[in-house]
């Protein structure tokens, strides 16, 4: 299967937060997965994608893992859209898409949410250099989350440059994740290297900058795989 998969170039791979204003293309599919690891959780993410069309792509996926002192939790489905309005050109306009989604109160454990929580914003992203040697975005929007769904605002800026070879360094400092419906701000760097067409990991350091309560330090690593049509 692997040499039929190919590596779909875009700036954000989780286990960045900040989101790729890019579709992943007509008839690819698309997987996404990565683990994160802090003083209170394991968790592992899973993310399937598809574009039905050159401008839409959907998304479903889920959470599980083991929370600090508690049996495995698991949580889902999110349910995803990305609408491309606008493509991008190098150096010149960039690319704009809405997004939105839900999770369903659905799972167990502590990671199980409490009421359908949805979400929707706008993402942006610029390549300031061709062939992605640089490459800016950013994020803007709300959620709606927990018993009292309440709106919380989230946004995010994040940049990609490449350093030699297939490593490139990524950075990011964000506020809320709508995926894991948290308030609070944060930065977040990491690297990310291309092997060949086939397979692109991520790997990335994060810790709070504001909130309350103010996210730990974590660890991420990530893989991206896109099957071309």
């Amino acid at each position: 299967m692997l040499p039929s998969l190919v590596i779909a170039l875009l700036l954000t791979v989780r286990p960045l937060i900040t989101d790729d204003a890019r579709t992943v293309g007509r008839g690819a599919a698309q997987i996404e997965t990565w683990g994160r690891l802090d003083r209170y959780a394991v968790q592992h993410w899973l993310l399937l994608g598809f574009g039905p069309v050159e401008s839409l792509e959907l998304t479903l996926g889920g959470v599980w893992g083991k929370p600090d002192d508690e049996n495995i939790s698991l949580a889902g489905p999110i349910l995803q859209g990305k609408w491309l309005f606008l493509s991008g050109v190098p150096r010149g306009r960039p690319a704009a898409a809405v997004v939105g989604g839900a999770s369903a109160p659905w799972g167990s454990g502590a990671f199980r949410g409490a009421s359908w929580d949805g979400f929707g914003y706008l993402a942006i992203t610029q390549e300031a250099r061709e062939q992605e040697r640089l490459l800016f975005h950013a994020n803007i929007g709300a959620f709606l989350a927990g018993a009292d769904q309440a709106l919380k605002a989230t946004w995010g800026l994040g940049a990609q440059t490449h350093l030699f070879a297939g490593l490139n360094a990524m950075a990011e400092v964000f506020s809320a994740d709508p995926y894991a419906a948290s308030a609070g701000g944060a930065f977040q760097a990491g690297l990310r290297y291309v092997f060949n067409t086939a397979v692109q990991i991520d790997t990335a350091i994060g810790r709070g900058l504001w909130g309350d309560p103010r996210l730990p330090l974590w660890a991420t690593m990530g893989l991206r795989l896109v099957r071309a049509p």
